[in-house]
Formats: structure tokens, C-alpha cells, sequence
């Protein structure tokens, strides 16, 4: 006003008494234009150190009850425009919770949100029926022919074929399949790669029946996994084309021929560690793996039991490894 005081009833600017600061920030009761190094934050156009009460958020140099705008996620007690990691919803996370489980991308999903992607992805892909959807798996039942680009990338699928008959649980003719996991099972024959391709980005399981293998992947067949595991009662895996994964896997429960082998490799077979395992013990020639003439394996550690048979190319020394029950000889 027009008096003189030792003090102001509320704020001052420099040495005049105001009811409110122009600038929108104040230290104390001293107007500022710019907070002090060691009170850097705004909270409700105070001046603090840090942020706390119901403005404990910080947005740059603001204190804010919630994200909002650019910088909408809350990341720890900061907003910020990404996330580190992931995010469920708009709160940046290292792992997803209970209520997001699945990870699409960087962002965690409900269930429900997952079974969505999933049932547009497979009717996107030409399937309409024959499967349900659970979160991020597929359970398709039945006999499964793709012929055509079916790209799951984001789920699980899991296949079961029908138990009798010379059936395939799982026919890639001329498609490429794209999946995390694939779990196969059938009577028969489990999967079979023709003219076409899968690639999984975790592992890919089939499960035989009968006396048919459980995975044949023939010389137009590209398989690209994670971990290939092929389980069966006859020749696990037979392999004319190519095949890159960390760890292959061939398993044969029983073999019902003298000259079946559990991981028979016609092909190219990349990976840090192959094992093929066959029974003990119908006849001498009984083995786990064979490799015919001009066939390769690259490989860190080969493992084999109980015998092996190489016409071709292996670029380590292959071991006898007792494994699934089978021993060497």
C-alpha cells in the first residue's frame, strides 16, 4: 500500500508488499522468478527441494498429483515420455503384474486384451474355428494345414492332432508360421515342414505317435527356433532341410527297426548343442543319430546315445551321453 513495514502480511516482490506473485513461484514468502538450486522444484507454485503430499510426482521441474501431456508415464517418482522397460497401463515396470500378465511388445496386457490379438491374428490368417483362445495361447484340436503366412508372433499355440489314423498334427505346405512356443502332439506324424517355414521365438515341441516321427522338416522345410525338441516312438526327427536353434532335441522312446535312428539329418542343422537319443537296445545298429553323406551339423556339443552313424559333416566331436533312459554302449 502506502505504508512503510518491517514485514508483509503475505508475499513481497523485491521490496513491495503483494497478495500474489506474478511470476507464479515464490520462496517462502519471497516472489521469485526462478527457484534457488537447492529448492529446484515447483509445488503448487512453492519452491521445494523435493516433491511430496499430493503433488509427490514430478513432471521436469513440476510437482504434479498424476503424469499427464508428453510425459505421461510415471516412472518410479518421475514422469517421463517412454519407459525403460515395459508398462502396464502408464506405469513403467520391470516385470508385468498379475492383473497385465502378458507382454506385447513392451506393454503389459490383461488376458482378455491378449486373447483379442491372438483370435484377430488366426482370423487374420484365414482360421475362423477349430481353436480357442486363452490369454496369449491357442489351443487349436484337430489336424492343422497351413498354406498360407499365418503370423502369431505375439502367442502361444499349442495343436492337438488326432490320435489315430496316418494323420499330421501340424502340415506347413508353402506358409511360414511365426509363434512363440508351438506345442504339437498326434498319433502319428507331429510336424511337418513342406515348402515352408516356422519360426518360433521359443521352442518348438512335437510329440509322435505310432511309427511315424515326430518332426519331419523336409529339403524345402526351414525351421528357426529357440529350442526343437521332437519326441516319438520311431525316428524323432528327420531332417532334410535346414535348421538353426540353440538346443535340438531328438528323443525315441521305442525304436521297432534296426535301422531307425532317433535324429536322422539329411540337411543343415545349426545349433550350440544337438542331442539325439535312441533305446537300448534292439540290435547293434540301433542309434541315436545319423548323418547321412553331405549332410552338416555345426555345433558346439553334439550328444548321441546309444550309437552314432556319420556320413557327413560334424564340427565337433560328437559324445556318447547317457540321456532319457538310454545308455552307451
Amino acid at each position: 500500500g502506502t505504508t512503510c513495514s518491517s514485514s508483509c502480511p503475505k508475499y513481497y516482490s523485491g521490496t513491495t508488499c503483494v497478495t500474489s506473485c506474478s511470476s507464479g513461484k515464490r520462496d517462502g514468502n519471497n516472489c521469485v522468478t526462478s527457484c534457488p538450486t537447492d529448492k529446484p522444484y515447483l509445488n503448487a507454485g512453492v519452491c521445494v527441494a523435493s516433491c511430496s503430499g499430493t503433488n509427490k510426482y514430478l513432471n521436469g521441474t513440476n510437482c504434479v498429483a498424476s503424469c499427464s501431456g508428453t510425459n505421461k508415464f510415471l516412472n518410479g517418482t518421475k514422469c517421463s515420455s517412454s519407459c525403460p522397460k515395459y508398462y502396464s497401463g502408464t506405469t513403467c515396470v520391470t516385470s508385468c503384474p498379475t492383473d497385465r500378465p502378458y507382454l506385447d511388445g513392451t506393454q503389459c496386457k490383461t488376458a482378455s486384451e491378449m486373447a483379442t490379438i491372438c483370435t484377430n491374428a488366426m482370423k487374420a490368417g484365414g482360421f475362423t474355428s477349430g481353436y480357442t483362445v486363452s490369454g496369449n495361447t491357442i489351443t487349436y484340436t484337430g489336424d492343422m494345414s497351413i498354406s498360407a503366412n499365418l503370423d502369431v508372433s505375439k502367442c502361444n499355440l499349442t495343436v492337438n492332432g488326432t490320435t489315430s489314423g496316418y494323420t499330421t498334427g501340424l502340415d506347413i505346405d508353402g506358409g511360414k508360421l511365426s509363434v512363440i512356443n508351438l506345442t504339437v502332439t498326434s498319433g502319428n506324424l507331429a510336424i511337418r515342414v513342406n515348402q515352408g517355414e516356422i519360426f518360433s521365438t521359443g521352442t518348438i515341441q512335437g510329440t509322435g505317435g505310432g511309427l511315424s516321427s515326430a518332426i519331419t522338416n523336409t529339403a524345402t522345410g526351414i525351421i528357426t527356433a529357440q529350442i526343437v525338441i521332437g519326441i516319438s516312438e520311431k525316428e524323432s526327427f528327420l531332417n532334410s532341410g535346414r535348421i538353426k536353434a540353440t538346443i535340438v532335441t531328438a528323443q525315441a522312446k521305442q525304436v521297432s527297426r534296426c535301422s531307425s535312428y532317433s535324429l536322422i539329418n539329411s540337411g543343415t542343422i545349426q545349433a550350440t548343442t544337438v542331442n539325439a537319443s535312441g533305446v537300448n537296445k534292439l540290435c547293434e545298429d540301433l542309434g541315436g543319430l545319423k548323418v547321412r553323406s553331405g549332410a552338416t551339423i555345426t555345433a558346439t556339443t553334439v550328444n548321441y546315445c546309444p550309437n552314432l552313424s556319420n556320413d557327413g559333416t560334424i564340427s565337433t566331436t560328437p559324445k556318447c551321453t547317457t540321456m532319457n533312459g538310454c545308455t552307451c554302449n
